[in-house]
């Protein structure tokens, strides 16, 4: 929290706090001993953020052909781009001409959790996941409202689709990437009291 921030809550709202230390758990991402997986992009190219508009995803999503996961897929050798959405029970992200910095704050929205980045990687890569979404995270929310099973009818080749890996088995057998929790200690500010009656303007 900013120092304007809490000035702010203090004044208004006669906010009174205390700072502590909690153990938390993050997440450290590497590379596997196994060697990476994900392939370098075609194009080097200007990073583009991921998309935020839901239509946006959505269009992209019925243009991107399928993989024999279900999940669309984009085009190599395109412009930078980000699409993650939610397909029957998994998470299917594609990225292209994307840093690794893009894939842990994917995996930190999943976990609720920091991520932190210790694979030494410094290019731009290609790279398709997915995964069934941690019911922690904000994708089990985007998994079930993004699912294509909403018209009611059967989709025969959703009996031939294997069940999602869990985020963990994703990365390693699919983009060579290990990931592990740790405890660390971190400042948080804990709230005693909040006044009734916020104080006028």
């Amino acid at each position: 929290m900013n120092l304007m921030l809490q000035n702010l809550l203090v004044e208004r709202f006669h906010l009174q706090f205390h700072r502590d230390m909690k153990e938390e758990t993050t997440y450290i991402l590497s590379v596997a001993k196994s060697g990476l997986r994900m392939q370098v992009a075609k194009e080097m190219a200007s990073v583009a953020p991921p998309q935020d508009s839901a239509k946006q995803s959505s269009d992209s999503a019925l243009r991107a052909p399928k993989g024999p996961d279900g999940c669309p897929k984009l085009l190599r050798g395109g412009k930078p781009s980000v699409l993650s959405v939610g397909a029957g029970d998994r998470v299917c992200v594609s990225a292209r001409s994307q840093p690794v910095s893009t894939l842990t704050r994917i995996i930190g929205h999943d976990l609720g959790r920091p991520v932190v980045d210790a694979t030494g990687l410094t290019g731009t890569y290609d790279f398709d996941i997915s995964f069934v979404p941690d019911p922690r995270g904000v994708y089990q929310v985007a998994s079930q409202s993004a699912s294509p099973q909403t018209t009611g009818q059967f989709d025969p080749t959703a009996a031939v689709v294997e069940a999602a890996p869990s985020l963990q088995s994703a990365l390693q057998n699919v983009l060579g990437l290990r990931l592990q929790s740790q405890k660390e200690s971190v400042e948080v500010l804990v709230v005693d009291h909040v006044g009734s009656k916020p104080t006028e303007n």
